[in-house]
């Protein structure tokens, strides 16, 4: 998100990269993706007569697929598209 620019004296330039927010956005996202991960390991671990555990790990399964898939691809186009008539 923010970049070194060069310099030909020893003052250090940064900046904000471009499109570095939707950049940081799909990053963080993306990494829910693990939390799939772990709650998947943790229900494979869990019996089925643990039922108030299973439905805490499965909400959590379910809110990180919904955050890494559909909400992720809706909120980056929502994003881009109000960007693009910001700009216009």
């Amino acid at each position: 998100m923010i970049e070194r620019l060069p310099s030909s004296t020893r003052q250090h330039l940064y900046r904000a990269a471009p499109g570095g927010f939707a950049s940081v956005l799909d990053t963080q996202l993306s990494r829910m993706r693990l939390g799939i991960d772990a709650a998947n390991f943790g229900l494979s671990l869990l019996d089925d007569d643990r039922t108030d555990q299973r439905e805490r790990l499965e909400d959590f399964r379910d809110f990180c697929e919904f955050s890494a898939q559909d909400y992720r691809d809706e909120l980056m186009q929502r994003w881009l598209d109000y960007r693009g008539k910001r700009r216009k």
